[in-house]
């Protein structure tokens, strides 16, 4: 046979007759497999039968149709092993393509294969039962889809999981995710596709850490609970489908009545819930008079410095609580950007930014603060209290211009995630026309732009007089 490598990427084989080994070894120091690598359209004659590929760990890419072939209607139809001379680590991070209607293990071979990696020792040992340690943040696109060895994974590290990473593995029973958070793109992980229907996946458990599964939830995702997968919590039989349900109709009465922060996650509200309904009708009411009479000598905690209930009416009250709510969240979001601008600065390779990122808080809770605040506004104008109106204005006031802050604030940080995104893309060091070196100084420049715009909105929250 003879190998046709150009700048490290395999483009093809030219077979010759006597070539009988069903075994393909791709030689060291292969960088990348192209399109249907496996065979050359001119080759004196086609490939053989391949049985099990060997790839060295020198791969980092594999081209979406690399297990293509010109000669056998699209496929390989013996290849069900491969053999990769390197760690998990390693695996994981291999950029593995995929198109949507092609990638590496998807009707063009090896949608039911057998994968072989090493140890740390270099001994070989098939992937059945996968334990991705701390150290390991992304585990890649399509990266075990239709693994038949693999039956269980832990993961144990806070990763990102590349689309259909683990698509149909009709043995995979158990995933166990124990990391502090989880983040799952559009396309769902786990779910078994229309063209391998394997009534097995549907037995297929993965048991969420109460950060991933809130994580999970944050993403607002419509498949948490889909025919193929069921996400269920670490340490109760309940799956998050059924939370989400049941939290959206216990919300209300919980948060109000029990004296709950409004900003609690859907885990814990779930939890709340859970505990008070084992209460005795005794011991409920108990709870609920503790919170109620809690609740309300907690409520000056929360006001402004010189706040005095007797002076305002119901109205300034809820007005001037929903402004100290979005002070605080306004200052939090402020830290965290700060938080990362100390980071870019210290960062000695670009590549760093991409295990990190921006890790804003979400400002959707403050602009929803800051209409009820405008309604209870429009209320207290409606009053026709000139003295309340004289004494809130300048409350009101900073409030109709929060909307101008708000919408350059998420513009600024829609252009931070942009350039985070960009740089983030497997094929960026190939088309981006800048060095990392200069995305790091723009990505500077914008972070530190959005933290100008944090410390002038607080500046201005201080006119306000609170």
């Amino acid at each position: 046979m003879n190998w046709v490598i150009v700048n490290g990427e395999l483009q093809g084989i030219r077979w010759n007759e006597d070539d009988k080994d069903r075994t393909l070894r791709i030689p060291e120091g292969t960088e990348a497999l192209g399109q249907w690598c496996l065979e050359m359209y001119d080759s004196p004659c086609p490939a053989p039968d391949i049985l099990e590929v060997i790839i060295p760990g020198s791969v980092r890419w594999i081209d979406p149709e690399a297990f293509a072939s010109w000669t056998r209607m699209g496929t390989f139809p013996d290849l069900h092993t491969v053999r990769y001379q390197g760690t998990l680590k390693d695996w994981c991070g291999i950029r593995k393509g995929w198109n949507g209607s092609h990638n590496v293990f998807m009707d063009i071979g090896l949608e039911d294969h057998v994968l072989w990696l090493l140890d740390d020792d270099g001994k070989e040992y098939p992937a059945e039962h996968l334990v991705f340690p701390e150290d390991i943040c992304e585990i890649g696109a399509v990266s075990f889809m239709g693994c038949a060895s693999l039956k269980s994974a832990e993961i144990r590290g806070n990763a990102e999981i590349g689309a259909l990473a683990f698509r149909n593995c009709r043995n995979l029973k158990n995933v166990t995710v124990s990391g502090g958070w989880l983040d799952i793109p559009d396309y769902d992980v786990f779910e078994a596709g229309d063209q391998f229907p394997f009534d097995d996946t549907e037995e297929l458990e993965v048991i969420l850490s109460d950060g991933a599964a809130e994580a999970l939830i944050a993403r607002e995702s419509p498949d948490l609970e889909v025919a193929e997968t069921k996400y269920y919590l670490a340490d109760r039989p309940e799956t998050l489908g059924e939370i989400l349900e049941l939290t959206e109709e216990i919300r209300d009465e919980y948060v109000y009545k029990y004296r709950l922060d409004s900003d609690i996650s859907p885990i814990r509200l779930f939890r709340e819930y859970l505990r008070i309904s084992r209460l005795s009708d005794a011991e409920e009411s108990a709870l609920y008079a503790e919170r109620e009479k809690d609740g309300d000598e907690g409520s000056e905690d929360r006001m402004p410095e010189g706040y005095h209930e007797d002076t305002e009416t119901e109205l300034s009250v809820s007005l001037r609580r929903r402004f100290y709510d979005m002070k605080e969240q306004l200052r939090e979001y402020s830290e965290a950007v700060l938080n990362y601008v100390v980071f870019l600065k210290n960062v000695e390779d670009a590549g760093e930014v991409r295990e990190r990122g921006p890790e804003l808080p979400d400002l959707g809770q403050v602009e929803t603060e800051a209409t009820d605040a405008l309604n209870t506004a429009a209320y207290v104008e409606e009053t026709e209290d000139p003295e309340l109106t004289e004494r809130l204005g300048p409350v009101i006031s900073w409030i109709e211009d929060l909307n101008g802050f708000l919408e350059e604030l998420q513009d600024v940080e829609g252009n931070l995630w942009d350039e985070y995104n960009e740089f983030c893309e497997p094929d960026w060091e190939l088309y981006s026309r800048i060095s990392p070196e200069t995305f790091l100084e723009r990505h500077l420049d914008t972070a530190e732009y959005l933290l100008e715009l944090c410390a002038g909105c607080l500046d201005h929250m201080k006119d306000a007089g609170l």
